[in-house]
């Protein structure tokens, strides 16, 4: 093909580790477990990022025994720590078993179909399933990209700028093969980002405030900034904190798990960032979007009335959290 303008859009595979002998069955990945004829009695899932969450908690769901295998000391890093600190609760009281700082050292299986699980602290675990979670791999490497002076790195994902555009300026690069966040929202709007620069299109977008949807059971969802950012821009800032529990609507749901979080400017009151892990968080998380993206502050929260059993109240009541620590 000959064009005058190229988009790399090719998406990403499961990174599957050469020593371990997957086999479609007892031993997948997370694009195999799509396709599995059986629900697993017993689950270890190996990685806890966010694909791995989701399945560990989808399964917990099911009333199926999961283990959560994690090399690193902790779990969503780039997640503020009430939220992290709330999902972890969640995944103890679900009695999922999650296991920090532990590797994978060796996996047999037996006869029987059952999978022994060799860790490196020397304790073993057997299952009948194993779930590899442990991210996806661009396919750029693929794609011979060096004909045209284009690097990929170690993970098989190109390098771009603002605009989309590859070290070649007429090539650009959207979704899974530009790397973080890899979600099929954001990587759509990348794409008709790329293809109206490409054509000279006018267009406006604010990619910082492309929000974050984990669907773990509960759902996490974040937009804007978080404590860190706040504090590497230099911004002083109040933090308003609800939980759904102590909202008439959670109360009337049962919820015993959910938190809102914003983070507000203190010298201009204006919204800088909004967290949230528990029901229909990935929903909720609009309006703070909508109200970051429209310059937004504090007063908006207090001043505005919300329906009343919602989930929504919960804006209202860390707005009113986060006033208590702005200087007035």
């Amino acid at each position: 093909y000959e064009a005058e303008k190229f988009l790399i859009s090719v998406g990403s595979k499961t990174r599957r580790p050469d020593n371990v002998p997957f086999d479609g069955e007892a031993i997948i990945d997370s694009d195999e477990i799509i396709n599995m004829n059986r629900i697993p009695k017993k689950l270890l899932v190996v990685g806890a990022g966010v694909i791995g969450l989701e399945y560990a908690t989808i399964y917990k769901a099911l009333d199926i025994e999961v283990t959560i295998l994690e090399s690193k000391k902790c779990i969503l890093d780039f997640a503020e720590d009430e939220i992290v600190d709330e999902l972890i609760h969640y995944l103890h009281d679900s009695n999922i078993q999650l296991r920090l700082n532990e590797e994978l050292v060796s996996i047999v299986k037996r006869d029987d179909n059952m999978v022994i699980c060799h860790l490196r602290s020397g304790q073993s675990i057997c299952v009948d399933t194993v779930l590899f979670a442990t991210g996806r791999q661009g396919v750029a490497d693929e794609l011979a990209l060096e004909q045209v002076a284009i690097e990929t790195d170690n993970r098989g994902q190109i390098q771009v700028n603002d605009h989309y555009q590859t070290s070649r300026p007429n090539i650009y690069g959207a979704g899974d093969v530009i790397g973080f966040p890899g979600l099929t929202s954001t990587s759509m709007e990348q794409g008709r980002l790329a293809a109206c620069h490409a054509f000279g299109a006018e267009v406006r977008s604010q990619p910082e405030l492309f929000p974050y949807g984990i669907y773990a059971v509960p759902e996490i969802s974040m937009v804007g900034l978080t404590e860190k950012e706040c504090r590497q821009r230099g911004f002083e800032f109040a933090a308003g904190v609800a939980k759904f529990k102590d909202t008439a609507r959670g109360q009337i749901m049962g919820l015993r798990e959910g938190i809102l979080k914003m983070l507000f400017c203190k010298e201009t009151r204006k919204l800088l960032g909004v967290h949230i892990v528990g029901e229909g968080a990935t929903e909720l998380v609009h309006i703070g979007q909508a109200v970051i993206s429209l310059n937004g502050t504090l007063d908006y929260f207090m001043q505005t009335v919300f329906n009343y059993p919602t989930l929504a109240e919960a804006y209202k009541v860390a707005a009113l959290d986060a006033y208590r620590r702005i200087d007035r």
